[in-house]
């Protein structure tokens, strides 16, 4: 409960309007940006205790309305109460239950019909506050009353491949919650939005398990159909995330699958057009596939798992090409690694003959030709604009400031 201070927002609260000092300081009188900052404070710790704490504010600010002071609770008081149930506590787990968003929105409901404030009707946005939903850049416009969430990182999600969870573990049962709470959403009149979707295919492929996957994939369907919500490529990164590390046998054709899809559906949705991520994510589930053929071993696992090198290759080889003919193509430094890797681990593998091994290796090196096409494109395009630094371009063109970060990378690789 303590704040970023040190001190708990009841030692602040009682400092302000008691008039002490607290570390030698005289802090101002209590307003309502005051108590909304101790709110959002408290907030960010997640978990059950977080709720509780915010709510102990929240019974401050009606105490410090009693003793004649100008603060009264508004919309982001209560965004920012609703928001500690979003924040994973130290469990991993966000508080998040309906009945605890219930409270909060009946403190709003309660105010509105108190003041008249139209601030105060609870829309989408308000329903979606805490709902735990990992944004980008997205998050300071959507969320302005708290942190952004980091995103989830599949790669140790799925790390073992599929998870076995009861329904009885937290993981499960907040990704239950969410998705009830879209439910409640449209028995109250209030229409999920493509946060509410995200936040729950987020919590569904959060459990790690392939139910998981097939109602987040399920969720993402619904939604594609649906003439209320306007879904964008981002929306389907768990998904897609989830299949490629998941190391699954159907892995690259569900992939394949999703691309297709979201290739017919971007001709009238522009915003669902596949970009780098759709790339990566078919690399790297060609990555797990070629593992599982090399932990076999054997001759044909070894020409198997070389086919799937020289088709990683081949991809980046491709991905670098469509990116140099077309600026609006990003280019991830980290498929030349996993391009690398592929055939890096061909040679390093005990079955591989030595002819094997010199043609990995041979290949490897093509690689980094490729990438030194790549980063002698972007230089070139440095000269041409005549700049004077590296760093100065860096801060115009983040390609070749994520190319040369990940030089040593792709180099120590071959070595």
């Amino acid at each position: 409960g303590s704040t970023s201070g040190g001190h708990t927002a009841e030692e602040i609260f009682r400092a302000m309007v008691d008039r002490n000092e607290l570390d030698g300081r005289l802090l101002p009188e209590p307003n309502t940006r005051t108590f909304n900052t101790l709110i959002q404070s408290c907030a960010l710790s997640g978990g059950d205790a977080a709720d509780s704490k915010c709510r102990d504010i929240f019974e401050m600010i009606e105490e410090a309305e009693e003793m004649n002071f100008d603060v009264q609770p508004d919309r982001d008081t209560i965004l920012s109460g609703l928001s500690s149930l979003a924040r994973p506590g130290p469990s991993g787990v966000s508080a998040f239950n309906a009945d605890r968003a219930r409270w909060w929105i009946d403190q709003m409901q309660e105010l509105r019909e108190e003041s008249d404030d139209s601030s105060f009707i609870a829309n989408t946005q308000v329903y979606n506050a805490p709902l735990r939903w990992s944004g980008g850049a997205e998050s300071s416009r959507t969320r302005p009353y708290t942190q952004g969430l980091p995103w989830d990182r599949h790669s140790e999600i799925f790390s073992e491949g599929f998870r076995t969870l009861q329904e009885s573990d937290p993981l499960w049962i907040e990704a239950r919650r969410i998705e009830e709470w879209m439910l409640e959403m449209q028995t109250d009149g209030v229409e999920p939005d493509v946060e509410s979707f995200e936040a729950a295919v987020q919590a569904w492929s959060r459990t790690g398990t392939s139910d998981g996957l097939r109602k987040a994939e399920e969720l993402l369907n619904r939604a594609l159909v649906s003439d209320k919500v306007r879904l964008r490529f981002q929306s389907f990164h768990p998904v897609l995330a989830a299949w490629a590390y998941s190391g699954d046998e159907s892995s690259l054709d569900k992939l394949d699958e999703w691309s297709e899809r979201l290739e017919r559906e971007c001709i009238a949705y522009p915003e669902l057009k596949p970009d780098e991520r759709m790339d990566l994510a078919k690399l790297i589930a060609k990555r797990k596939a070629q593992k599982r053929l090399l932990s076999h071993g054997g001759d044909e696992a070894i020409s198997m798992a070389s086919e799937i090198a020289e088709s990683c290759k081949k991809d980046v080889d491709d991905l670098v090409d469509k990116a140099i003919s077309d600026s609006s193509v990003a280019l991830d430094p980290t498929t030349f690694s996993h391009a690398l890797s592929a055939w890096g681990d061909v040679a390093l593998s005990k079955a591989a003959s030595e002819s094997v091994r010199h043609e990995a290796t041979k290949e490897m090196l093509g690689v980094v030709e490729k990438y030194d096409k790549a980063l002698q494109h972007w230089l070139s395009m440095l000269r041409e604009r005549q700049f004077d630094s590296l760093s100065t371009l860096g801060k115009m063109d983040p390609q070749l400031q994520q190319l040369l970060q990940y030089s040593h990378t792709v180099y120590l690789n071959v070595l």
